[in-house]
């Protein structure tokens, strides 16, 4: 075998070996991480909080609505899902509650990064207060959830009778 034959060969097989973990990484890259699971003591504002963020997440939409009172997106039409797109750039970290007389603060963050100056790391931490209410043994939630959005189905108003 030639040189130029052993150099071709090489070139070659490097290629290869760049193809397959090209794809290797890929495939890895489009398995999608499922929810977490559900905290099974909710007697606690945290747990609370924590759970709403999880049932918005798998779109749990009866489930979600039940850790509210009052449900904070009333109006027309009815949610049809949860957009969670903001929530799924980083990830979430749940604080400890502040616990006064029956109400609760819980902190919320959400840990982002991307590309920051000269292609460096860029952290960002954007951050949420969350507001609870006991009912008896339950907590839930009096305000709206940070980071995620409820995508609602608007109803068809009819028009007024006698009009136009």
């Amino acid at each position: 075998m030639t040189r130029s034959d052993w150099a071709f060969w090489a070139a070659l097989g490097l290629v290869v070996v760049a193809i397959v973990a090209a794809g290797m990484w890929s495939a890895w890259r489009s398995v999608p991480t499922p929810p977490p699971a559900y905290l099974p003591d909710e007697t606690r504002p945290e747990a609370v909080v924590y759970n709403a963020y999880v049932a918005a997440q798998r779109n749990d939409i009866e489930r979600f609505r039940e850790y509210f009172q009052p449900w904070p997106w009333a109006g027309p039409g009815t949610v049809e899902r949860i957009d969670t797109a903001f929530l799924e750039s980083g990830e979430l970290r749940v604080g400890p509650a502040h616990i006064t007389d029956g109400k609760a603060t819980v902190e919320v963050y959400l840990i982002t990064s991307g590309g920051g100056f000269f292609g460096g790391p860029e952290v960002r931490v954007h951050r949420g207060k969350v507001r609870l209410v006991q009912e008896g043994e339950r907590w839930r939630i009096a305000s709206e959830l940070p980071f995620v959005y409820p995508v609602r189905v608007e109803v068809p108003v009819p028009p007024a009778p006698g009009g136009d």
